[in-house]
């Protein structure tokens, strides 16, 4: 039942989004900066790794239409870009991006043969929370922590409950209703990093706060729905001068959290 919603669901945003990023993400913001993180951060990662880009193996795991990879072909010439997906409607999207050094094939992240090697970088972009259940997320980790090369990083960008229950505390105390979870989601909880942790992945300093959408939130998703004028949302001046305004990680408001994540060496 939970392939049969993730399926449905994937094979129909791919018929009305095609290519484009939001795709996955109809929140603009969120996917330029998920996207603007994770390349900065494949980048550091290199260069602490000390390997080229042309030397470089990078297997972004449920990659979508191929957006994110596209977007990282830009900024790592010659760099070897492969990506596993689940969907047979997006694979066929993202296998339309024909550029040099990436490869696009479908994959089930909870079966380790899908992916046959092992990569300097793995990156999830919410995609481990389209696992309906515990025991296939845990899964997935242990796939990913095998796929990742001894001092290599995994670059995860994926919801939590803690801080959805955080926004949605916010949302309640000023009489708005809670923004639930998607069907198609199961967000992870912070217990879920210790079980990375003994599966030889530690947590290391990102580019980025893992916090970083938090205010992009909190305005989006509570302040700009008590600025409501007529029936619309405050104008775009107020909007702009708060999202200008603030430091991107006030508080604890975004499901979305950035983490990185470095293998032990053998």
């Amino acid at each position: 039942m939970s392939d049969k919603i993730i399926l449905e669901h994937y094979a129909k945003l791919s018929k009305g989004w095609g290519l484009q990023g939001q795709m996955s993400m109809q929140d603009k913001v969120v996917r330029e900066r998920e996207t603007a993180f994770i390349t900065k951060q494949t980048q550091h990662c290199l260069r602490t790794l000390g390997v080229a880009p042309e030397q470089a193996v990078v297997l972004d795991v449920g990659c979508g239409n191929g957006y994110l990879l596209a977007a990282l072909w830009e900024e790592l010439a010659g760099a070897d870009l492969r990506g596993i997906e689940f969907v047979p409607e997006l694979v066929a999207v993202a296998q339309t991006r024909t550029l040099p050094g990436l490869n696009i094939q479908q994959g089930d992240m909870r079966v380790r043969d899908c992916f046959k090697q092992q990569a300097h970088i793995v990156i999830t972009e919410r995609s481990v929370v389209n696992l309906l259940s515990w025991e296939e997320q845990k899964a997935a980790f242990e796939n990913i922590a095998g796929w990742i090369k001894p001092g290599g990083f995994y670059i995860m960008v994926e919801s939590f409950q803690e801080p959805w229950t955080e926004m949605n505390a916010a949302r309640r105390e000023n009489n708005l209703p809670e923004v639930p979870i998607s069907s198609h989601n199961r967000y992870l909880k912070e217990p879920c990093i210790d079980t990375l942790g003994s599966l030889g992945l530690r947590t290391v300093p990102g580019v980025e706060a893992q916090n970083a959408l938090s205010s992009h939130f909190f305005l989006s998703r509570v302040f700009q729905h008590l600025l409501i004028q007529d029936g619309r949302p405050a104008s775009e001046r107020v909007w702009q001068f708060f999202a200008e305004g603030l430091p991107p990680d006030v508080g604890n408001y975004s499901p979305i959290l950035f983490r990185v994540f470095q293998k032990d060496c053998i």
